[in-house]
């Protein structure tokens, strides 16, 4: 796990991290156990890390499992998604692009 520091107030809670590197500012001078990456601006290389290793968002199909159950009156709107085992109930209403997680109940 990484952090980052850029906030002097905060310089003492950073000696109490359980991060395995930390990125600061070239200036940086305080003296810590954790591992230190010298960067210009610590918050952006920090949020660019975390964004190459993030997991990819699961694009869902638009479509109703055949095992889901929804009610001809409630309104789905476009490119819904309704996963298997949802139910949707009478006068319900799902805007567009909306997915409805397995086993969901939405009465």
């Amino acid at each position: 796990m990484a952090s980052w520091w850029a906030i002097r107030r905060y310089g003492t809670l950073l000696r109490k991290t359980h991060a395995s590197a930390v990125f600061v500012p070239p200036d940086f001078a305080e003296s810590i156990a954790t591992a230190q990456i010298r960067v210009a601006n610590p918050i952006k290389v920090f949020e660019q890390v975390v964004l190459k290793f993030a997991p990819k968002p699961i694009a869902f199909a638009a479509g109703i499992h055949p095992s889901a159950v929804v009610d001809p009156s409630a309104r789905l709107g476009e490119r819904v998604s309704i996963q298997p085992y949802a139910v949707i109930e009478a006068g319900a209403r799902v805007g567009d692009d909306a997915v409805i997680g397995a086993g969901s109940y939405i009465g």
